[in-house]
């Protein structure tokens, strides 16, 4: 009986074969009436073909795609459909249309639900492999994506759409095993198609991620010969040179861009920093101006512009311009610039704008410096506790002293408020090693001033240090709805949840907590990741980066976590309630 059956499961085969190459030949001179924009003629030979080859899938999806560049998306949106329910043969096309119908109408979510059920049929198909992974990629299911687009290239390296996907994964995930692989991957992409411009400098771009930046240039040169005024040619040599230090050609060779053609505010912006790397500043004002004049909201060029001025000697300038930037960096600068220039007010509102941007312990303990010597005793004691909260181990010694700490009484308290001496004698307390005798009054300064948070921050600490881990809760449970620090609020909570017995599912109702008050962010994944660890949970921790990838797509960062789970960077399986959100189910 079995014997029968594989018989007539090898003749089916070969019939299914036979009609296949029937049906191709039929089909033939469709690509030509595609070409024409022939679309009755189109459809007139798939009605006939559908007479000789009834319930063909690829049929269906053929008169699909014509109905598609006739614009009638919901005619062939019927024919997709069509293809892969009973009784018709679906064919691997069925499931890719489907996927970029929904695509072009935005319904993204039926996306990768229609690739992943194409694959359920045709395991190996190559199309299928590549877009899936591209899907998988987008949502931060780096773990599938990364095996599919690589099986995709390996097995169809002549298609350029899977060489092109697979270098762009790698990049962007960043991994240094497979950064030297870009250069096989993208010089087969030159190789294919020299005159492709594009992939050449991918190559040579593959070439400079490997270390070979002197490679790539002399690579980009020799295309030169051959387009001499091609001004992205122009532009990524002089690219090349600016990150080979050879700032004076670069600039040539981004001005002879602009003559041939180049438009672009980077073009500018590059010329800009090669003037600042060069120790000319003034000479990059012009440009960097012109590529924010093109790109007014670009962060990256404002502060370039920025920094030229705090180059220039000229704060007031750089602080004006700046204003509108959320990074540190060039507010750090601009205090620097501020302490060379003995206007240490100055400097310190720089360096507080830095601190409250992005803390950093540079930034706090040069802070601390210039508060303690300006007699600042309020605002010294404010910064510390968020040093204390933030990086505890990087307070430089001296500000941990006791003579310093209580300088404050004789050097400035006929100037402080009463809340204000409250706080600075609980915070002193606290860091002259006396927790418990800083509680009390700590408790009262959060009274005269319930909208410190730093108050209840050095509370919640002190009551560790005490062993009272419920009090220490709940004093970090008042910030919870307001704070500046959420992720490190997030952990210290689940460190005295943890500590103090409770079970590692009380975190997700923390983080539900914390989920009612601020947008995700992969902070709050790292967290639990970390204590999902220290609880000895490897399952449970595989889970929450998983959960964090697929949240957070743009943060490759904890893929890198997650790796080290799956080094062998092969495709692992799903936990169901992380699987792609289902749809209408074909009936295939």
């Amino acid at each position: 009986m079995s014997n029968a059956t594989s018989s007539g499961s090898e003749v089916s085969r070969q019939a299914d074969h036979s009609d296949d190459e029937g049906l191709n030949q039929f089909l033939g001179p469709l690509q030509e009436l595609f070409a024409r924009r022939a679309w009755s003629d189109c459809l007139a030979l798939l009605d006939e073909a559908e007479s000789l080859f009834p319930f063909s899938g690829k049929i269906s999806v053929e008169r699909g795609r014509v109905h598609e560049e006739m614009g009638d998306w919901e005619k062939a949106e019927t024919c997709y459909w069509q293809s892969v329910q009973t009784p018709f043969r679906p064919v691997p096309e069925s499931f890719l249309a489907l996927a970029q119908i929904k695509y072009l109408t935005g319904d993204r979510n039926k996306i990768l639900w229609f690739l992943e059920e194409g694959l359920a049929h045709f395991p190996g198909d190559n199309g299928l492999l590549r877009e899936s992974g591209i899907q998988n990629g987008l949502q931060g299911r780096w773990w599938i994506a990364l095996p599919r687009l690589r099986q995709a290239a390996e097995t169809r390296p002549e298609n350029p759409q899977n060489l092109l996907a697979y270098g762009a994964l790698i990049e962007r995930l960043g991994i240094p095993e497979l950064i030297p692989g870009l250069i096989p991957t993208y010089q087969a992409l030159a190789n294919q198609d020299p005159s492709n411009l594009e992939f050449q400098i991918l190559y040579g771009r593959a070439l400079e991620k490997n270390n070979q930046p002197r490679k790539a240039l002399k690579h980009v040169r020799a295309l030169l010969k051959t387009n001499p005024k091609n001004p992205a040619l122009l532009k990524e040599i002089g690219r090349l040179l600016l990150n080979i230090n050879e700032y004076t050609r670069a600039v040539d060779s981004f001005r002879m861009a602009i003559e041939a053609g180049e438009t672009s505010a980077e073009t500018h912006y590059f010329i800009a920093l090669s003037y600042k790397m060069s120790g000319k500043p003034l000479s990059g004002i012009e440009s960097a101006r012109k590529a924010i004049s093109l790109d007014p909201e670009n962060a990256e060029y404002i502060m370039l512009l920025g920094l030229l001025h705090i180059d220039l000697q000229d704060p007031e300038k750089a602080n004006q311009v700046l204003q509108s930037t959320n990074e540190s960096y060039p507010f750090r600068s601009l205090g620097d610039l501020y302490l060379h220039k003995k206007l240490k007010d100055h400097a310190i509102v720089a360096f507080s704008n830095a601190f409250e941007k992005e803390p950093d312990p540079y930034t706090g303990n040069i802070l601390m410096k210039l508060l303690s010597e300006k007699k600042d005793w309020f605002l010294f004691f404010e910064t510390i506790a968020w040093m204390e909260i933030l990086f505890p181990e990087q307070i430089a010694r001296k500000y941990r002293a006791t003579n310093l700490l209580n300088r404050w009484e004789t050097e400035q308290e006929d100037r402080l408020t009463p809340q204000e001496k409250l706080a600075i004698r609980g915070i002193s307390l606290y860091f002259s090693g006396k927790p418990e005798q800083a509680i009390p009054i700590l408790e009262q300064a959060v009274l005269a001033d319930p909208l410190s948070e730093v108050l209840y921050w050095i509370l919640g600490i002190s009551e560790e240090q005490s062993g009272k881990a419920e009090q220490a809760f709940e004093w970090y449970r008042r910030v919870l709805p307001s704070t500046r620090e959420p992720v490190t609020l997030f952990h210290s909570m689940a460190r005295v949840h943890l500590r103090s017995g409770g079970g590692f599912a009380g975190l997700d109702r923390i983080f539900d907590e914390f989920k009612a008050h601020y947008s995700s962010r992969p902070g709050f994944y790292r967290v639990l990741h970390e204590w999902a660890i220290r609880a000895e949970n490897r399952n449970k921790a595989a889970e929450i980066l998983i959960e964090g990838m697929t949240t957070h797509p743009e943060d490759t960062s904890l893929y890198e976590l997650f790796r080290h789970y799956h080094p062998d960077l092969s495709e692992i399986s799903t936990p169901q309630s992380l699987s792609p959100e289902t749809g209408r189910s074909p009936a295939v």
